[in-house]
């Protein structure tokens, strides 16, 4: 019975240790599209600061009138939505790392549990086992003192 219960012990160790290397995988992912997601969100920034610029500097080159004026202010506009777009994406994912991290905290909690349990079953088995000795050496030193007390109570004095 012992032996069948540290056996569902390992067994359960051993599925919470997946599912740790599984979080921890899903964390690692989650974390490298969320630095993927930040490079990108920095290069259209800096993208976007320098078409800026241009067009400024385009404006200050020649007179414009005020429907190309009015085109590129939508044009710039455009630009800063879709930067903020990009932030936002960057706050769910960051979102999502934080629920993936607590996933995996959970996880290793897990584990950690299993790894005692096991410990706990392990330590019960090797109790039994000295106790079952210690029964065994027992019965073994009261079946000599009765076959000795029998020869002896066979001899004549």
């Amino acid at each position: 019975m012992l032996f069948r219960l540290q056996h569902i012990k390992h067994h359960k160790l051993a599925s919470a240790e997946s599912e740790l290397r599984k979080a921890t995988q899903k964390l690692k992912d989650a974390e490298e599209v969320l630095h993927d997601a930040n490079q990108a969100v920095l290069s259209y920034q800096q993208w976007r600061i320098k078409a800026e610029k241009q067009q400024f500097d385009s404006i200050q080159k020649q007179l414009l009138s005020i429907a190309k004026l009015d085109l590129m202010r939508q044009e710039v506009a455009a630009m800063r939505e879709e930067e903020a777009r990009q932030y936002q994406r960057i706050l769910e994912l960051e979102k999502k790392r934080a629920e993936l991290k607590t996933q995996r905290d959970v996880c290793q909690r897990n584990v950690h549990i299993c790894e005692k349990n096991v410990e706990k079953y392990a330590e019960i088995i090797k109790q039994h086992q000295a106790e079952l000795r210690v029964t065994q050496e027992r019965k073994s030193e009261h079946e000599l003192d009765e076959f000795a007390i029998l020869q002896y109570q066979g001899k004549p004095l």
